[in-house]
């Protein structure tokens, strides 16, 4: 039964993504207008990351490993698959052993030094030590490119020696600082930093990724069950999705006791407010227990914003049938209507990105040496 509620919770979540009181509430017909802005207005921030400049440049040098149809590889596919098998490969080996199969940290300095691509040669010339303190890779950014006018950087990576229940010695990542240009422009930017408890249960996590322009943000801690997320996306400086979550743990299960907090995303908002402890407690009880969709909706807040001027558009409802499950949003006259419609171009969008990603990262494209 445990597993059930927390699926359900999940899809809950997870579905309300895509899908504190107010005196204004929007009439049922405005309310629906309101959605549909809302939900073009975020397939355009979804649609404008597909196209932009950062995603465009990793696209470009992705398709430096794929085959020419009718024609010899060229210089470009040899390229990309010689990134791969030849340089980040055994890096990524030894990294692996140093990491899992010892407790000596990766040694940054030992490797050191910049990898460019020769075009005569086909071939990487390593300068050992320039500089003495990254890794820089410089390679041409397209297949037409004459010059390496790419360059990715791993600056800094730091990890913790942790000791897990059983005894076993490795090493966890607790930093990485990384970044991609191309043309001298900034296309790509990681800083990563994590923290552990001596046994290796990650207590906070802080990541900051800019992917031109776009910067996503997301930070997260841990204490037992005491849980806080933020997150945001930003485009030159202009939040166009934030969200951020609180948890409290139960003295009574190991579960949060609850979970409170909001998801804006372009011109809505969502007001989030569960009592985990009551929902988890119902559901143990067999005699309270009848639909796990009705026991959420009973001990959960959800409530729908038009933002920034928080005038109500509707408040959030589960709907099961068998594993099925929808969210509804129920209007001012108690009218009801699916959430899906207005977000499903979203979720295809999203889909089409995680789609270009597969395939252009996947090594079966990669030419024969």
């Amino acid at each position: 039964m445990k597993k059930n509620v927390m699926y359900f919770i999940a899809v809950f979540a997870l579905t309300a993504l895509f899908s504190a009181c107010s005196k204004d509430e929007f009439k049922a017909k405005d309310a629906q207008k309101a959605l549909k802005e809302a939900s073009n207005e975020i397939a355009g921030y979804v649609s404008e990351f597909k196209k932009s400049e950062g995603m465009s440049s990793v696209m470009n040098t992705s398709n430096l490993g794929k085959r020419t149809t009718g024609k010899q590889p060229e210089n470009g596919g040899m390229l990309f698959k010689n990134i791969a098998l030849n340089l980040v490969k055994p890096l990524a080996e030894k990294f692996h052993v140093e990491t899992k199969k010892t407790t000596a940290e990766f040694d940054l300095a030992l490797y050191a030094g910049t990898y460019s691509w020769n075009f005569a040669t086909n071939a990487w010339v390593y300068a050992k030590g320039v500089p003495a303190d990254k890794i820089v890779v410089t390679f041409p950014a397209t297949e037409t490119a004459t010059t390496n006018n790419a360059a990715f950087t791993l600056h800094s990576i730091s990890e913790q020696e942790i000791t897990s229940e059983y005894n076993d010695v490795y090493l966890a990542i607790t930093g990485i600082s990384a970044d991609f240009y191309v043309n001298n422009v900034k296309q790509l930017e990681l800083n990563f930093g994590a923290k552990y408890s001596a046994k290796g249960d990650p207590t906070e996590t802080n990541i900051n990724l800019f992917f031109n322009p776009y910067t996503l943000a997301v930070k997260a801690t841990l204490n037992n069950f005491d849980i806080y997320e933020n997150f945001s996306l930003k485009k030159a400086g202009e939040t166009l999705i934030s969200s951020e979550a609180t948890g409290v743990s139960s003295t009574v299960y190991d579960i949060p006791k609850s979970i409170s907090g909001y998801f804006q995303a372009g011109s809505i908002q969502i007001n989030v407010d569960m009592n985990l402890e009551a929902i988890y407690a119902a559901s143990e009880n067999s005699a309270q227990f009848t639909n796990m969709a009705g026991l959420i909706n009973d001990n959960t807040d959800a409530v729908l914003y038009s933002y920034p001027e928080h005038i109500k558009i509707g408040t959030l409802e589960l709907e099961q049938s068998n594993r099925d499950v929808k969210v509804f949003v129920v209007y001012a006259n108690d009218s009801r209507e699916d959430m899906k419609p207005y977000f499903e171009q979203i979720g295809k969008l999203i889909e089409e990105i995680i789609a270009d990603f597969e395939a252009n990262f996947n090594f079966d494209n990669f030419p024969e040496m």
